[in-house]
């Protein structure tokens, strides 16, 4: 395959590490590779460095915008990417070199709209490289089949920037701007409209952790309102229905990071604890979900309060 590939990378108050993740994708095994830096209305030296690659190498194309958070950027790249599939980088993170390569020759061998491989965690102090003889394993997954395995979460999450995508996708979805956990909102979708979905269990993504990242991040109001309005369209999705187990797998995964990080005194507290309430014993039966989602399952029989402080000393250990 030597299809033209987009690689966008939104860009927003990144100076400490937008040029680690640029100089790893310029170094990529797989050359025919358009990079779309968008900065979106950063007001430290991000430009600057922007424009200092775009001068040096005719492959990075910068846009400029305003401030409009992750998914704005994201589709402004989409409108400007002339590749036949899409890669999405964040800013913070970067790849080894044969990650595009990898995910291109998936798409190439199993002709498929989508590609998966997991993302790597990892400290901003880790050195992250390829290990000596990976045992890789592939798989080709239906849709429905894919997003019930990501909903498990045991193999690949919804994340956007572990996968690579036929730009066609984007032909009636984009990332809805203004919501976080943005992927979670759209991948179902996105993934509904492949014919087949591979999957390589081979890492080459660092995905780092810092301080300042969301998931990290405490509550707001606006975590509560993403929360629900990604819950009120999974659970509201017909096609969903045969996988109904992973679907609330997932969705006491991710209401229950909610409930942990809100006040006591929250109005809406209670009915975040009775939206965990009705999944849990599914997920306590289901020897699928993740050991985490049963064990949050077992501890709800305590009450609110005990879950939480149990909780809470589980995870300080």
């Amino acid at each position: 395959m030597n299809e033209l590939i987009s690689i966008i990378v939104p860009c927003y108050n990144s100076e400490r590490f937008v040029k680690k993740c640029v100089d790893s994708i310029l170094v990529q095994t797989y050359k025919n590779i358009e990079i779309i830096l968008v900065n979106d209305g950063s007001t430290d030296s991000t430009p600057a460095i922007l424009d200092e690659y775009a001068s040096k190498d005719s492959r990075i194309k910068v846009i400029n915008k305003e401030n409009g958070g992750l998914s704005d950027a994201r589709n402004v790249g989409i409108d400007k990417a002339l590749g036949s599939y899409i890669i999405f980088i964040d800013s913070d993170d970067y790849i080894l070199p044969n990650h595009v390569e990898s995910l291109a020759n998936l798409v190439y061998k199993y002709n498929c709209e989508m590609a998966i491989s997991p993302f790597t965690l990892v400290s901003e102090n880790d050195v992250f490289a390829l290990q000596d003889n990976p045992k890789e394993t592939e798989k080709l997954y239906s849709p429905l089949e894919c997003i019930e395995e990501m909903f498990y979460q045991r193999q690949f999450e919804t994340t956007a920037h572990e996968k690579i995508f036929r730009k066609e996708l984007f032909n009636n979805y984009r990332f809805k701007k203004g919501l976080i956990f943005e992927d979670l909102f759209i991948m179902p979708d996105l993934m509904l409209a492949c014919n087949s979905i591979a999957f390589t269990s081979l890492s080459t993504y660092a995905y780092v952790m810092h301080d300042g990242s969301i998931e990290g991040s405490g509550f707001t109001e606006k975590k509560y309102q993403s929360v629900f309005d990604i819950v009120n369209k999974i659970d509201s999705d017909e096609r969903l229905k045969p996988i109904k187990k992973a679907v609330d797998c997932r969705l006491l995964s991710l209401i229950s990071r909610l409930y942990f990080s809100m006040p006591n005194n929250h109005p809406q507290k209670r009915y975040v604890w009775q939206e965990m309430k009705k999944r849990r014993n599914d997920i306590l039966f289901n020897c699928r979900a993740r050991m985490k989602n049963r064990l949050i399952a077992i501890l709800m029989y305590l009450g609110p309060k005990l879950t939480t402080a149990v909780y809470r000393i589980i995870k300080t250990r």
